[in-house]
């Protein structure tokens, strides 16, 4: 059935349009993009409750979301979006960071709570970060970071939406072959860029090369970046051939260098950086395919559709530009008639112009960038050290050993030169860098900063803002937060107040600490009055204890008017307590000291409060409750400060323990403390919120001691998986083979295996006509529960199966449920407790299959992986897998932070338990240690007033990297294994005795000041080899070897070439050319090839050739 369907605020279905009815009908569809439908029909006024509408496209269901709706004379127009943006708008993903995952698996974290679910069609891999953002803005971000299209699909049947899906597809659309030029009338040119710009050929680079050492094993550093000049490449794309021989670093789309290039035929070229990209020969077809997409101007068209075939969202197509250029592009946006059927207008090509919706898109993806403020203080300082730079002149040395300065050896920069006494110097040598800006009163340097290969030492080291991780201190405005911002923390420290979660200590306004400023301050006479005030208060209590007692004697008569006289007495009594029914107060004053003592009232009271406790229950539970009320205790004088707050009274835990275990649970479960005394102040929050969540923060001040801890445990789902250990397959985790006993055909066979995934395997017994079933043990089962939901997802099933499905049995293994089948398709199944087995309690859930007679010697197997099958209470058609959790310690996540503030030491860490990652930070007057760990995998960072220490599995250095001094390698020994200084590059190996073996550096030729060389050279331990490696060993094609370790050289010719050497051009040679057995000598007069008894042929400088017999000569007619 076509037409419209229109929906209320529920999306409920309340009334459906036909066709003949409609007046217009058509959708704006956009690639990845915006999704928006405009309809028109006649008016009724039932169409005013409208929120949403859906049109039926064939094998597509689209709905829209109703966000304008235009009454003009007897019509109402719709206009409206997909429902897709709202969903996913409003929902915010907070932090999700995967790693080298599946397309599906990331769009799948990104949709939880949306009530969509993503169908994946491609098995592409890629990383993201989504932090504190819309679902909608992730999913735009998943198609541009992993280079995939997205579409949203409804399913809707019998007048109900049954499903809401987001398919992801490597390339939406095909290439038909269709063809489009810009001098089609039918084609119209939306925008255009100049073609001044443009570049033809393009340098690609990558990934930066990781380092090994000798051995070739990670050093964890990073080099240059890598280019393709060392591949030959050639390759053809979209009719476009290129060849980029050994020795080219770019790709040069020569077609477009004849129209773009520069006029003497050579190419405008850029460089492109592809930071992700590892290998040579991917780079180099990534920089093709840039080439072809940036060697030509961008251009956007638009075309009607109704001149061509069908056309898709996302089709490739092929655009004749100017001087018949072609290239390829694709659909980014149609426009369909639904009442016609038809496309209207479709744009291909370069988006240039950007859409409302386009720009809000960009927004949301980069709208995580960071707050801009104001000029700090180090930014002041910063100004200041510029302005002083530009002020002054520097003065730089290279002072020797033994100067006539008598300074160490080394360089110095000084503010002045060094024979006019200057003040301030940078002293850098020795491995030390130091900073002085005065001098002693004996005329040495004042030296105040130091920074050597262990630590950074000074008498001042000013900064703005440390910060790591989710922990963040501004040292400009004294803030302190431990989380994501001061709107989500852990612990936020403002300045004046401390934050814990949902509770603020702030000391400066602390009740009795005023109160206790303010009686320091009290004069004699004040005292003296304050002590009437008391005395009358413990008159006016006296009388309410008398009236108290009498009160009870009558309540019986008189319930009401014990209640008023109780709330008069409170007003009369209120400065000396909150609440005179619990408490009495005592002051007594002695040589200064103020001792205060608040006790309960006495046992005579509360004797005859419990012996009328049953009757009050049964006139007036208000007056009750307020009879067990809370009491407070405070021991009070000069040296010691006890505060505790107890909220309920023995007596009301013992009635709350007897009659509302619910409410004893929360109070017990949910609860704050603080104790403090002169020694100790601490304060503790507590809450656990339901099965699943608990949270705790604690603050401790001692005296030489500060810390605050605050964690938070939280297993993740919500309905429990009744499975036992279905966290993990394992042999004998609850499951087992188990024949029907009812079944007399039953093999005593059937076996199941788990696999090195750690997925499970169950096996058929290979005999036919017969049942093989497995059995589970179920956890936490009850009777009298109707429905339970099973969600299986099994990623492998033989079609030779017969009936496999599900059961769930009681402790006799007798069937109490129906039995549902299952397959590949479909997860969720719904099981029934038959009416007559709800009082028995499941313990047994099983699967079962049936052997097919033919073909039975075939094994027939299901293979479920690991976790994908559970159990839960209830029926929930609408069942995910992030609904589900296993009662087991790997699934409760613990993430727990804590921070010490001592003397001499500031730490901090956070640590998160299941997934073994942990996080600290120390700081001590002569030291600065920081840790990241995630089980064995551990970095450390140490620094001392000596030296630096960095240690990780991989350091990554991003940008420029400068090294002033001397740079070398180490073995694990502490041997040298390259030395680099400024101008010279050393090799050693400690396997000869830490032997040098080569060089590299520049060396001057003493014959003249200007005449300086690039050298190569090896020492006398060894020789030099250029070489190739057939994949297994290293050959050489040339081997320089002046101390003859090969044997075949020496003095005599120490340079030897392996291989055949090709001579392109003029060669001069000096002296003689050896061959085995024979050479070529020059003579003063000519040139002989003769042995090396003098006989052969001579050729003179005019041409006669002689023949050479001992020492005669005979000429050779050669006419």
């Amino acid at each position: 059935m076509s037409g419209i369907f229109i929906f209320d605020k529920s999306q409920n279905l309340y009334k459906t349009i036909p066709d003949k009815k409609i007046l217009a009908n058509y959708q704006e569809q956009e690639l990845n993009g915006l999704i928006s439908g405009t309809c028109q029909v006649k008016y009724s006024s039932d169409l005013e409750d409208a929120f949403f509408y859906g049109v039926k496209d064939e094998d597509k269901f689209w709905l829209y979301s109703i966000k304008n709706a235009i009454k003009k004379e007897n019509t109402i127009t719709f206009k409206g979006v997909h429902i897709m943006y709202d969903d996913l708008k409003g929902k915010v993903v907070r932090d999700i960071r995967p790693n080298d995952k599946l397309v599906g698996s990331v769009c799948t974290s990104i949709l939880v709570g949306t009530g969509w679910e993503c169908i994946s069609h491609c098995n592409v891999r890629g990383s993201a970060n989504f932090y504190y953002q819309s679902s909608l803005s992730a999913l735009y971000k998943i198609a541009q970071k992993f280079g995939v299209d997205f579409i949203p699909v409804i399913k809707f049947s019998d007048g109900k939406i049954v499903a809401k899906e987001i398919h992801i597809y490597s390339k939406l659309g095909e290439d038909l072959g269709k063809v489009f030029s810009y001098k089609d009338n039918l084609v119209q040119v939306v925008a255009e860029t100049s073609s001044d710009e443009l570049f033809t050929a393009f340098i690609g680079r990558g990934k930066g090369e990781m380092k090994t050492d000798e051995s070739g094993k990670a050093t964890g550093g990073y080099g240059r970046k890598i280019k393709f000049d060392s591949i030959n490449y050639k390759d053809t794309i979209d009719g476009i051939t290129v060849h980029s021989p050994i020795g080219s670093d770019m790709i040069e789309i020569k077609e477009a260098t004849r129209i773009y290039g520069y006029p003497d035929g050579s190419p405008r070229i850029c460089t492109v950086d592809f930071d992700d990209i590892e290998d040579k020969r991917e780079l180099a077809i990534a920089t093709f395919k840039y080439a072809i997409e940036h060697s030509r101007p961008r251009v956007q068209l638009r075309a009607k559709g109704h001149a061509y075939e069908r056309i898709g969202i996302g089709e490739i197509v092929t655009i004749i530009g100017p001087m018949d250029i072609r290239f390829k592009t694709r659909i980014y946006k149609l426009k369909k008639d639904f009442l016609s059927k038809k496309i209207l207008d479709f744009e291909f090509g370069d988006k240039i112009v950007k859409s409302m919706s386009d720009r809000l898109k960009d927004s949301q993806i980069n709208s995580k960038a960071d707050e801009i403020n104001d000029i700090s203080f180090m930014d002041s300082i910063f100004t200041m050290i510029e302005s002083t730079y530009y002020n002054e002149d520097g003065y730089q040395y290279d002072l020797k050993p033994d100067n006539k300065y008598k300074l160490p050896a080394g360089l110095y920069s000084f503010n002045k030169p060094i024979d006019q006494n200057p003040d301030k110097v940078i002293y850098l040598g020795a491995g030390k860098l130091m900073i002085a800006n005065s001098k002693k009163d004996d005329g040495s340097w004042n030296f105040r900063v130091a920074l050597n290969g262990d630590s950074v030492n000074a008498d001042e080291i000013r900064a703005g803002i440390l910060r790591g991780g989710k922990v963040r201190w501004n040292l400009e405005d004294g803030t302190f937060i431990i989380g994501n911002n001061p709107t989500d923390y852990n612990l936020y420290w403002d300045g004046s107040t401390l934050h814990l979660r949902n509770v603020d200590i702030d000391l400066e306004n602390n009740r009795t600490i005023q109160d206790l400023k303010n009686k320091q301050g009290m004069t004699d006479k004040e005292i003296a009055a304050r002590k009437e005030e008391i005395e009358s208060a413990k008159k006016d209590l006296q009388e309410a204890k008398t009236s108290l007692e009498g009160s009870i004697s009558e309540v019986s008569n008189n319930v009401g008017d014990l209640d008023n006289r109780l709330d008069q007495q409170d007003e009369r009594n209120k400065l000396v307590s909150k609440d005179i029914l619990d408490l009495k107060t005592n002051l007594k004053i002695t040589d200064g000291k103020i001792q205060t003592s608040v006790d309960s009232i006495n046992k005579t009271v509360e004797e005859k409060i419990r012996a009328n406790k049953d009757y009050i229950n049964e006139k007036d539970t208000s007056l009750r409750t307020y009879l067990n009320n809370n009491y407070s205790s405070i021991s009070q004088t000069d040296e010691k400060i006890s505060s505790e707050v107890v909220k309920i009274q023995v007596e009301t835990e013992e009635k709350i323990r007897l009659g509302d275990n619910n409410l004893k649970s929360y109070i017990t479960q949910n609860y704050t403390t603080i104790n403090q005394t002169n020694e100790k102040i601490e304060a503790t929050v507590k809450s656990f919120k339901d099965d699943m969540s608990k949270y705790e923060s604690r603050f401790t001040q001692l005296k030489d001691e500060i810390s605050l801890q605050v964690s938070s445990s939280k297993q993740s789902g919500v309905y429990k998986n009744l499975i036992k250990y279905a966290w993990k397959w394992a042999s004998g985790h609850g499951i087992y083979w188990y024949p029907d006993k009812n079944d007399k055909g039953v093999a005593q066979g059937g076996t199941y295996y788990i696999e090195s995934n750690g997925d499970i395997r169950f096996t058929s017994n290979k005999k036919a006509n017969t049942w093989t079933a497995f059995n589970f043990d179920l956890v936490e089962m009850e009777a009298g529960i109707k429905e339970y939901t099973v969600i299986c997802e099994p990623s492998e099933m033989k079609d030779t199966l017969q009936y496999p499905q599900f059961q769930i049995r009681n402790k006799e293994g007798d069937n109490i449920t129906n039995y549902p089948y299952f397959n590949k398709k479909d997860r969720v199944y719904k099981l029934v407790i038959k009416d007559d087995k709800l009082n028995e309690i499941p313990n047994i859930f099983r699967i079962s299959f049936k052997d097919s007679q033919a073909g039975t010697d075939k094994d027939r197997s299901i293979v479920i992986p690991q976790g994908k099958l559970a159990v839960v209470k209830g029926w929930h058609p609408n069942l995910t897998w992030n609904d589900i959790y296993t009662p087991n310690d790997q699934g409760i996540e613990e993430v727990r932070s804590e921070l010490k503030v001592k003397a001499n030491e500031i730490s901090a860490s956070v640590s998160n338990k299941v997934r073994g990652l942990e996080s600290k930070i120390s700081i001590q007057a002569d030291r600065i240690s920081s840790k990241v760990s995630r089980g064995d995998i551990i970095s450390e960072i140490n620094q001392s007033p000596e030296q630096i220490k960095i240690k990780a599995s991989k350091i990554d250095l991003t940008g420029n990297v400068s090294v002033r001094g001397d740079f070398a390698t180490y073995d694990g020994s502490g041997n040298i294994g390259v030395e680099m200084s400024y101008n010279r590059v050393r090799w050693s190996d400690n396997r000869w005795e830490n032997k040098t073996f080569g060089e590299i550096n520049v060396v001057k030729n003493y014959s003249s000041d200007y005449n300086y060389k690039f050298n190569i050279g090896h020492f006398k331990t060894g020789r030099t080899t250029i070489s190739y490696n057939d994949g297994s060993s290293w050959y050489p094609y040339v081997t320089f070897d002046r101390w003859n370790y090969t044997g075949n050289g020496g003095q005599s010719h120490p340079v030897c070439f392996n291989e055949g050497v090709r001579f392109k051009g003029e060669c001069k040679f000096q002296d003689i050319i050896h061959f085995d057995h024979m050479r070529l000598r020059e003579y003063t007069n000519g040139i002989a090839l003769e042995n090396y008894d003098g006989n052969g042929l001579f050729v003179d400088r005019d041409g006669s050739v002689w023949i050479m017999k001992g020492s005669r000569r005979y000429e050779v007619d050669v006419k």
